[in-house]
């Protein structure tokens, strides 16, 4: 039973924290230079990011994800696309192509950070769902007691909106211009 309640509280301490928005995306690096010769396709390659970068941000994840996705296809190595491609999976619950967009920028840059929390996020979140069905499948009522709690724990964490600090908002009006 004190093993059962350790791990609940340990979770719902990481879990606490997880969703303030899972990392500031100011400080993005690209991993390459993009450099294309032909300017109509450079226009598209602009077209195609301002168009995800607005869908993003009015969280219209489908769109975003489509347009960041024909951005990757020239572009493999770029990073700011790749990570708004890890945070769309993870919204969608989709674990292993989030783990793998996260892998594939730890691996053009391993000192990303970013991708680092979201990638302990992400493995907080598997271990939580492994977690949630052990507890729910053991006879003992104390643990399916402690499965209902958690359920409730993680869809108020679901359901809470992140906000922008005015830091983020005045970046974000900075990078439109």
């Amino acid at each position: 039973m004190f093993k059962t309640l350790s791990v609940f509280l340990f979770s719902f301490a990481l879990g606490a924290c997880q969703y303030n928005e899972m990392v500031s995306e100011s400080d993005f690096d690209t991993g390459e230079e993009i450099v294309v010769a032909d300017t109509s396709n450079k226009n598209d390659d602009v077209n195609h990011f301002l168009i995800a970068k607005q869908a993003y941000s009015n969280q219209k994840y489908d769109l975003a994800r489509r347009e960041y996705e024909i951005i990757i296809k020239d572009h493999p190595r770029y990073i700011e696309a790749l990570f708004r491609l890890g945070n769309i999976a993870m919204r969608d619950n989709k674990l292993e192509k989030a783990q793998d967009y996260y892998n594939r920028i730890i691996n053009i840059k391993p000192a990303h950070a970013p991708a680092h929390h979201n990638l302990a996020i992400l493995y907080l979140k598997q271990a939580n769902k492994h977690l949630n069905f052990y507890i729910a499948n053991d006879e003992n009522s104390d643990n399916q007691a402690i499965s209902r709690l958690l359920s409730a724990l993680d869809r108020y964490t679901n359901s809470r909106t992140t906000s922008k600090s005015e830091l983020d908002e005045l970046a974000d009006l900075v990078g439109a211009e």
